[in-house]
């Protein structure tokens, strides 16, 4: 379809395609992207049409690259701050995964997933120096309901009711730690985190935990800062047992796995949050 706009796309684009050819390092780097990352054929492309600097990014991540470290001390290459996602002038935005490796521990009446490891950015670069502690407290009377999935919800979707008497009840809280720069910089959050899993055709399993959280403390850059995350992670099971057997899930889940796990903050550090901050009023 032809717009008033197209000229102006087809102009933009014309440009920046020969400024990536007449520039073999912006051409390599545009390359390389490409093939470690297919996804970046979707950025690079809105980029040439919106006649953006290629070494701009759409939502503003590794836009620091002159310096020798990011805005949250990462080494260059290794991105984590999404300023363009920022929404004002003084809020931060940070997303990576967490590299966990978790282990349901305690005693049968009143376990808890305990998980440790590093952070990496979304393409699962590690970070140099960081690290993540959690803890997620269960109550096994509410393992059942991990398999429940909430009923069909009526429409208009955008207003009332909300139907959340099933498959959305037995949740839990959590809290999570990160820590950055050899720990010179963290910060901690606790709420609430929902489980859930779904067995497969193949006899396996895949687990999840979404969880939200409000910032309780931090220190380094993080000390007094206000905010609040998100995070959803997975875990695989390539072989589940039963449903019947009860301790041979628990057993499964005692012996530790591997989970991946996204996570999505946004926040207000100290020096811009006011002394006497209050809620809605």
């Amino acid at each position: 379809m032809v717009t008033r706009a197209t000229p102006d796309l087809a102009l933009n684009a014309l440009k920046g395609t020969a400024e990536m050819m007449t520039n073999p390092v912006e051409m390599f780097r545009e390359m390389f992207g490409v093939m470690t990352n297919p996804m970046r054929v979707f950025t690079l492309g809105e980029r040439l049409l919106s006649g953006r600097p290629l070494s701009e990014s759409a939502t503003g991540a590794g836009d620091d690259r002159p310096q020798s470290k990011t805005r949250a001390g990462q080494p260059m290459g290794v991105v984590i701050e999404y300023p363009k996602i920022a929404n004002g002038a003084v809020e931060r935005v940070l997303a990576f995964n967490n590299h966990e490796y978790i282990a349901l521990k305690g005693p049968d009446e009143a376990p808890f997933f305990s998980s440790h490891g590093p952070l990496t950015d979304l393409q699962g670069n590690t970070l140099p120096g960081t690290r993540l502690g959690t803890t997620f407290p269960v109550d096994p009377k509410t393992f059942p309901e991990t398999g429940v999935w909430p009923v069909s919800q009526v429409e208009p979707f955008d207003e009332p009711p909300v139907n959340f008497k099933k498959g959305v009840t037995n949740h839990g809280y959590s809290k999570q730690a990160y820590y950055f720069n050899d720990d010179k910089d963290w910060f901690v959050t606790v709420g609430p985190s929902l489980p859930k899993i779904t067995t497969t055709k193949e006899g396996g399993a895949q687990f999840w935990v979404g969880s939200i959280g409000a910032i309780a403390q931090g220190g380094g850059i993080y000390e007094g800062a206000r905010g609040v995350t998100t995070y959803v992670g997975s875990g695989f099971f390539e072989k589940w047992p039963a449903e019947n057997d009860f301790e041979g899930q628990i057993k499964l889940l005692r012996s530790g796995f591997t989970a991946l796990v996204g996570t999505y903050v946004k926040m207000v550090l100290k020096e811009h949050v006011a002394n006497s901050s209050r809620g809605f009023a």
